[in-house]
């Protein structure tokens, strides 16, 4: 049986200036059945290399020459015909050059907060996300309150960035956030300056619990949005799901203080990263964690002051327990979070410390606001399939 089939291989590359514009070509009606405000780009030619057909196209079609351009998704199809119709996706910043106008439509660059008022061609939004998807943010529970709102300021995150979020369980240090959260993006949908849904994952009790607080106390305006445009997603225990181009995995991390989920989140390029909830990791959470590549795990407090905090009568762990756990799993690289509040600047030092006392890997102890790069983990990321 032959292994062969028809497939159209096309591109198409975003762009950008520096300063917040992107090139569109306006694709007339006339000439095109997919018509409407689109990325440059084109069909490949017999025999043409990838890279070399997208410079051949953008030259083409806008007059820049373009370089370097970085791949950045696929989108994947089939024609009414039974053809295989495949878009590579670019996106680049260093080019030289005018930009100029061909019989293939007029080009323009035009700022990226104006592009979803153009006539653009169908479901050119959604594949501008795509693109984009590196400012893509993915929100884990959300604090003890207002607090949320401060951070997103001091980390100058853009809550337009923000379509995907996790709420692990009930408890007020991780729920009541999420709800300023809701109110925010409410708002913004309620001054049209929001593009598309929100959604957060979670439980079923957690996720009943947000909505009918959201219901108690956001404005009438703004719960017209609740499960239209702000949906609550409810997972199960292993129940797979796919956002943001990462596969995720859900789990029940088994406590008995309040239904209380995990997840094992996978990069493309293999790697994997485990949030395991802010209790000691049980059974359910531990099959998901053995040699992955990050485990978020709490640890309260140092082993020798559990006596000051506490952490085993609220079922948390110290860093030792954390570590052991880790060192068990063969888990590469241990960042602690959940902690004590009470010990300042030395904590990190400190956790450090104690973690390497019983574990091989690497440990991350971070303050607020801190960021960590793990743009290594990230891998080529493909086969973006029927993106409406």
């Amino acid at each position: 049986m032959s292994r062969s089939q028809a497939t159209i291989l096309t591109n198409m590359c975003l762009i950008e200036d520096g300063h917040g514009n992107i090139v569109m070509q306006i694709r007339d009606p006339k000439r095109y059945y997919w018509s409407g405000a689109a990325l440059p780009g084109g069909h490949i030619e017999a025999h043409e290399g990838l890279v070399e057909s997208v410079i051949r196209e953008v030259k083409e079609e806008t007059g820049l020459i373009i370089k370097n351009p970085k791949l950045v998704g696929m989108k994947h199809f089939y024609t009414t015909d039974d053809e295989r119709y495949l878009v590579f996706l670019y996106r680049t910043s260093d080019f030289e050059g005018d930009l100029r106008s061909t019989e293939e439509g007029e080009v323009r660059w035009i700022a990226r907060e104006e592009v979803a008022n153009m006539d653009l061609a169908y479901d050119m939004l959604n594949l501008l996300r795509v693109f984009e998807e590196d400012n893509q943010l993915f929100l884990v529970d959300g604090t003890g309150g207002s607090d949320i709102l401060r951070a997103f300021d001091i980390m100058n995150l853009d809550w337009k960035h923000l379509h995907h979020a996790f709420l692990s369980h009930e408890h007020t240090d991780h729920f009541l956030g999420m709800i300023w959260v809701i109110r925010t993006i409410a708002e913004l949908l309620e001054l049209e300056e929001y593009e598309g849904d929100f959604y957060l994952y979670g439980n079923d009790e957690v996720l009943g619990k947000a909505l009918q607080v959201c219901r108690m106390i956001l404005k009438k305006r703004s719960q017209f949005f609740l499960e239209t445009r702000i949906k609550f997603v409810v997972v199960k225990d292993h129940e797979k799901r796919h956002i943001l181009n990462y596969d995720f995995t859900f789990f029940n991390i088994g406590s008995t203080k309040a239904k209380q989920y995990g997840f094992l989140m996978e990069y493309d390029n293999g790697k994997k990263l485990v949030f395991a909830g802010d209790e000691p990791l049980k059974e359910n959470g531990k099959k998901y964690s053995k040699e992955v590549d990050w485990l978020l795990s709490e640890a309260f407090c140092l082993f020798n002051e559990e006596p000051k905090f506490h952490a085993y009568q609220y079922q948390h762990q110290t860093v030792k327990e954390a570590s052991m756990i880790a060192q068990d799993l063969k888990v590469k690289n241990l960042l602690i979070w959940h902690t004590e509040d009470q010990t300042g600047i030395k904590r990190k030092e400190r956790y450090s410390a104690e973690a390497k006392q019983f574990y091989e890997g690497n440990v991350w102890v971070p303050e607020d606001g801190e960021v960590f790069d793990i743009s290594d983990m990230r891998g080529l990321r493909q086969d973006y399939q029927n993106v409406h």
